[in-house]
């Protein structure tokens, strides 16, 4: 009877171990999506700031250089995504852009030079 109980016992450890390892790659999972949805926010920005200066000749210049303020956003892209574009410090290039795409409580940048 004694015998049986560890058997037993082993065996629930094993079973909530494999559960355990189960529900921590189920939620690597959802982060891995919901980096995958900033990272393609932050995609999107970089596309509407090329868009922005090739079709509509919009020149944002330097007035917004290392203020923290981003100089273009889209807060309401649906289900939760936004972007917002920065200018980033680069003495070289006068056009140097960071797009940080956002979504839920992550955020993924993508820089963009030109």
């Amino acid at each position: 009877m004694i015998f049986t109980m560890f058997i037993l016992a082993g065996m629930l450890i094993v079973a909530i171990s494999g559960a355990y390892l189960i529900l921590v790659g189920i939620k690597a999972a959802g982060v891995q999506t919901q980096s995958t949805r900033a990272y393609f926010a932050a995609e999107s920005g970089s596309e509407r700031i090329l868009w922005e200066f090739r079709k509509n000749g919009a020149d944002y210049g330097t007035s917004e250089m290392g203020t923290g303020v981003p100089i273009l956003e889209d807060l309401n892209l649906g289900d939760n995504l936004s972007f917002q574009i920065f200018h980033n410090l680069d003495p070289d290039t006068l056009h140097s852009y960071r797009s940080v795409g956002s979504y839920g409580n992550v955020k993924r940048s993508v820089e963009i030079s030109f």
